[in-house]
């Protein structure tokens, strides 16, 4: 990932028309920290798309703009994509637009949940916001590291925050240059190299049938329109399982 495709969500123009702006626009709850993110008490991340990983490592790319923005560590980031239950819906995945449009409102999820965090930490520590870094998950006050307290002990129940997803794009952070821009191992091509990846063609039902498409023999005008006179079966007669 080149540090461009990386970075396009500080620089998505705010004149965009609003279908380019907002990719969770189909979704009802797309305001939602929640919706977007989750912190587990260990302190994994784990970011909710509603594209899909179709080769070009945007899975990748995207956890690479969340874990620059929550200032977390790549490693600790899991990305689950085009889940019809657990992830918003965010139309299809096409065009090489993912980073373009998808990146941005992850970005502006992960800037207001570590906004959240922060707060927390602030109420715990006493001291105001200002006043406290976040760094490798946790946050602590400045110059008391030892002090650090973890995003996992800091969560709860959630986010429970709204977010602008057509807001500003949160600017960029001190260290996030070591996260975005740089290469990074691919998430999705161990899987690819070792053939435990699923692809739709090893999906396999009970009951499930597979069809042959028919179409006329030659294509011109001729064939358009046309309709099956017969069928010869004798090739596949007796094969099981024909229907």
């Amino acid at each position: 990932m080149t540090r461009d495709t990386a970075t396009a969500h500080q620089r998505v123009p705010q004149s965009a028309p609003q279908t380019e702006q907002r990719v969770g626009t189909h979704d009802e709850a797309a305001d939602q920290v929640d919706r977007w993110l989750a912190i587990a008490p260990d302190g994994q991340v784990t970011v909710f798309s509603g594209k899909v990983e179709l080769g070009t490592g945007i899975a990748t790319a995207l956890a690479q703009i969340v874990a620059a923005e929550l200032r977390v560590p790549l490693e600790r980031i899991d990305v689950v994509m085009g889940d019809t239950v657990r992830t918003p819906d965010q139309g299809y995945t096409a065009g090489s637009k993912t980073i373009q449009l998808a990146g941005p409102i992850l970005g502006r999820a992960a800037a207001a949940a570590r906004a959240v965090l922060t707060e927390r930490a602030a109420t715990r520590f006493g001291v105001p916001v200002e006043r406290l870094v976040s760094g490798d998950g946790a946050v602590h006050p400045q110059g008391s590291e030892e002090r650090a307290i973890t995003y996992g002990e800091l969560i709860g129940e959630g986010f429970g925050r709204a977010f602008d997803p057509d807001g500003p794009v949160p600017p960029a952070v001190e260290g996030a240059v070591s996260v975005v821009g740089q290469s990074a191992p691919r998430v999705d091509l161990l899987g690819k190299l070792t053939g435990d990846a699923s692809f739709v063609h090893d999906l396999r039902l009970s009951g499930m049938l597979h069809g042959r498409v028919v179409r006329p023999w030659r294509r011109t005008p001729a064939g358009i329109g046309a309709t099956v006179a017969s069928v010869d079966e004798s090739p596949v007669t007796g094969l099981r399982g024909l229907v």
